[in-house]
């Protein structure tokens, strides 16, 4: 009996919090229109080489949030979204090369690697104990949707702060604003209208992306954001992409 009730309570330890009694997972914090201006070191081209990504908000940035600690914690709107990623599979072996790349078939000189490092966001509720802005660290991947070639999508797990140990999931279309070979194309740029935010697609941005698969261009900056259409739904047409960062428990 004693055993028996010993692995009754471990069954129930297991399953208490796990959420299996809904197929839906349990939305803790969920942020739209998701908007940076990302940085590219040494600058994104069609062979798969190790790549370093900065992103930061853009000027009066904005994401209106929903979700169970937003209600609960008077959390806000997100008013500040960071990252800093990398493509080096093992940062401590310098023999070991990461990649990535525009192409997603490029094999030279590395297969591509995912980029990956920490995304921070700080929102507008303030902490009645800390009489610090609420905030949330996480370790994430970045990847892809093949639908939507000009998409990045984020996976990972919240490390630090409000919601700390959630599953981060989403994903923001992203926007090439900057070449440094090839020819000179029109930038897209962000909406000077603070309450718009909108990042405005310019053909230039289709051209850059295009050449970048082809070789002539290298893109040292990108735009993550945004919702409407892909620019690059080559597989035919496809619903308008809604960027946004979500927190949940399964």
């Amino acid at each position: 009996m004693a055993v028996a009730a010993a692995a009754g309570l471990a069954a129930g330890m297991l399953a208490f919090g796990t959420g299996t009694s809904s197929a839906q997972p349990t939305v803790l914090i969920d942020c739209d229109h998701v908007i940076g201006n990302g940085t590219v070191t040494p600058g994104i081209t069609n062979a798969s080489l190790q790549q370093n990504i900065a992103v930061k908000g853009a000027k009066a940035y904005t994401a209106p949030c929903t979700g169970v600690l937003v209600t609960a914690l008077s959390l806000g709107d997100a008013i500040s979204v960071s990252g800093k990623f990398t493509t080096d599979p093992d940062p401590k072996n310098p023999f070991v090369s990461g990649g990535f790349s525009c192409d997603a078939t490029a094999t030279s000189p590395d297969q591509p690697y995912p980029p990956y490092g920490k995304l921070a966001t700080k929102f507008a509720g303030i902490n009645p104990f800390t009489g610090k802005n609420y905030a949330a660290s996480a370790f994430v991947r970045l990847g892809s949707d093949p639908a939507y070639l000009d998409s990045a999508t984020v996976t990972g797990i919240v490390t630090k702060g409000v919601g700390v140990g959630g599953d981060v999931s989403g994903g923001f279309l992203q926007q090439p604003v900057a070449t440094t070979t090839g020819p000179v194309t029109t930038p897209s740029y962000l909406d000077t209208t603070p309450s718009a935010g909108a990042v405005v697609p310019q053909i230039g941005s289709l051209n850059a992306g295009l050449g970048c698969i082809a070789g002539t261009d290298q893109l040292t900056a990108v735009v993550f954001g945004t919702d409407g259409d892909s620019l690059l739904s080559l597989l035919g047409p496809t619903p308008p992409f809604d960027s946004s960062i979500m927190v949940s428990f399964p």
